[in-house]
């Protein structure tokens, strides 16, 4: 899974787009890189676990959100005391290591098969429509579903 993640968060317009979603609406970056994950192995979904997908993300705000803010204040604080950047880091690290852990469990869900696109149920989860920064995604989707039909 995590190798399918990183290339979708490293395609082309991937990472800056959900950066925008993430401050702009408060959007979960794992839930879409799950969504997404889901879309590059051809799953396709009846509903979403929302009861599960509440908790977990809620445990996001609650873990995550405070390690992010942290992180970009420290960030802020480097010019004025350059000493900061090992702390910043370690927090950092933190903050990825907990949202793998997050990524981890929404891929151990429980999921019921269907006709509908993850990434679009887990928009509307989320309560965003379909958005510009959403396309670079499904575009990656796209190419990882293409190079992995030219391989079979």
């Amino acid at each position: 899974m995590k190798a399918g993640v990183l290339a979708l968060y490293r395609a082309p317009g991937v990472e800056p787009g959900l950066l925008q979603l993430q401050d702009a609406h408060g959007v979960s970056i794992p839930l879409l890189l799950w969504a997404g994950w889901l879309g590059t192995r051809s799953v396709t979904l009846a509903q979403l676990p929302e009861a599960e997908l509440r908790h977990l993300l809620g445990w996001e705000k609650q873990t995550v959100g405070p390690l992010r803010s942290l992180r970009r204040r420290l960030k802020a604080e480097l010019e004025d005391q350059p000493s900061l950047a090992a702390l910043r880091e370690q927090i950092k690290a933190c903050e990825q290591q907990a949202e793998w852990w997050l990524l981890q469990q929404l891929a151990a869900l429980p999921l019921e098969t269907g006709e509908l696109c993850p990434l679009t149920l887990c928009l509307r989860f989320a309560g965003i429509d379909e958005c510009e920064p959403i396309g670079a995604l499904r575009a990656a989707i796209g190419a990882r579903l293409n190079s992995q039909q030219q391989v079979s």
